[in-house]
């Protein structure tokens, strides 16, 4: 079992119980030596030492096309290559030195970066690209290591945060730089003028941090190591992903959560994500005869290294999750017990289940009954005909559909609604419709002086 907390939520899934059948992962490259990863949209990049540990050249594979691509193979160590859009980037030695060139993929051919410090005598290493920002690590000498951003669009070089601490394992998203120092992960937010900060104050070792989705994420020490999160709009700490077996490098995308696990020690490793929105738990690749490693995410498109028995890098989709919307009644209308209401769906994404049941509530959703009749209504009817509405008496009502397929969770509830009954006061309520109008007069009207009596018509 495994133990997943979000903002306090502790929700527990058992891993055996997921639908691998699913996720199929996909080889992107089978050639010998390693590979390093990385994604956006439809672009993977990486580094391969198919011609060797001293020869890394970066490749990449359009997903659209599909094609795979030489991106740089001069001689010389390239290595850690990322992608933002239509640039990768990655760390060059062609020269002796470390250094940092980007490639255009949309135009298939090298891009300059000027103003970049190459060939000045100084390492920089390990790029990160986020939109026009490149973010890196350079050499300030005696082992230390501080970050730097590249904006392409100026040309400019700055200091993310001096240090006579080194740092290293930095990542960008948007204008969120986010490092390991030391044994602590502190991150900056390039908008502001705001100094560095450490996410947490835990004291425990923290190590390979990531950002995305409004999340900074890393892993920590304790009973192991454990996925943490601090998430930036609610200034709030969490544990992200716990439990037996060790977490290891881990990317965000959204609200999804990739990762590294270490279940029975470090001779085998699995990818496993996790959406910290729903709580739904993905077993990305599962095998004690792989050694899976080194994810990254872009949208519910993951990728990673597999080595051991078998090498190269892969891909896996995660499926797109059933969303249902409630369409009617909308939130705010009001409707008379005991009369007819329409109930009307449609599917958001993913797949459309075959049926659904329908159930309502009276408390606004923290108890809920069946519609009596509505057990199992075809999907593609995409209404249903509630007649009569429960005769009873709320403001907080509302209606919910759920697939009836066994182990689905996808459910839309309506809005809160008011359902109430008719004040029994309200006797010149001649048609039923809980108001006194001209209806009611035209009924009365047309029965004037008329006797009910059956035996006597002139009563």
């Amino acid at each position: 079992m495994k133990q997943v907390t979000v903002f306090g939520a502790v929700v527990v899934m058992a891993v055996s119980g997921m639908a691998r059948a699913d996720i199929t992962p996909v080889p992107i490259c089978t050639a010998s030596g390693a590979q390093l990863p990385a994604i956006d949209g439809d672009w993977i990049v990486w580094h391969d030492a198919r011609e060797g540990s001293s020869n890394n050249n970066i490749f990449g594979y359009i997903l659209s096309e599909p094609n795979e691509v030489v991106i740089c193979d001069v001689g010389g160590n390239q290595r850690y290559p990322s992608v933002s859009g239509n640039v990768v980037v990655w760390q060059d030695e062609r020269d002796g030195q470390m250094d940092i060139y980007a490639f255009d993929l949309l135009e298939r051919e090298p891009l300059a970066l000027p103003g970049m410090p190459n060939k000045d005598n100084i390492n920089q290493r390990y790029p990160k690209i986020s939109g026009d920002l490149i973010l890196y690590e350079q050499d300030m000498g005696s082992s230390v290591f501080n970050v730097f951003v590249y904006d392409m669009t100026t040309g400019i070089t700055e200091r993310v945060s001096a240090s006579a601490v080194n740092q290293g394992n930095s990542a960008i998203d948007g204008t969120i730089v986010v490092w390991a120092e030391g044994s602590r992960i502190y991150w900056r937010d390039l908008n502001t003028s705001n100094p560095a900060a450490p996410v947490s104050n835990s004291g425990q070792s923290q190590l390979f941090p990531a950002v995305g989705g409004g999340w900074i994420l890393w892993i920590e020490a304790g009973d192991g190591w454990d996925v943490y999160g601090y998430n930036i709009a609610e200034d709030a700490v969490s544990v992200v992903v716990g439990g037996p077996g060790d977490q290891n490098r881990v990317a965000i995308s959204g609200s999804i959560v990739v990762y590294q696990e270490t279940p029975t020690g470090y001779s085998n490793s699995d990818i496993r994500a996790v959406d910290i929105d729903s709580g739904a738990e993905y077993a990305i690749a599962v095998n004690s005869a792989f050694k899976d490693r080194f994810p990254s995410i872009s949208g519910r498109r993951i990728v990673w290294e597999r080595s051991a028995n078998q090498t190269g890098v892969y891909l896996a989709e995660l499926p797109t999750p059933t969303t249902l919307e409630v369409d009617a009644p909308a939130a705010g209308e009001t409707f008379l017990a005991g009369k007819a209401m329409e109930i009307m769906w449609y599917l958001v994404e993913g797949n459309a289940p075959v049926t659904v049941k329908i159930d309502y509530s009276t408390d606004g959703g923290v108890s809920w009954q069946p519609v009596q009749g509505a057990e199992s209504v075809p999907f593609a009817d995409e209404y249903y005909l509630w007649e009569p509405i429960a005769d009873v008496d709320s403001q907080t009502f509302r209606v919910r559909i759920s697939d009836t397929a066994p182990g689905s969770s996808a459910s839309a509830m309506s809005g809160a609604f008011t359902v109430f009954q008719c004040d029994p006061a309200l006797t010149a309520d001649l048609t039923g419709d809980c108001r006194v109008d001209i209806a009611d007069f035209a009924v009365m009207a047309a029965q004037w002086l008329t006797s009910g009596n059956p035996y006597d018509p002139t009563w």
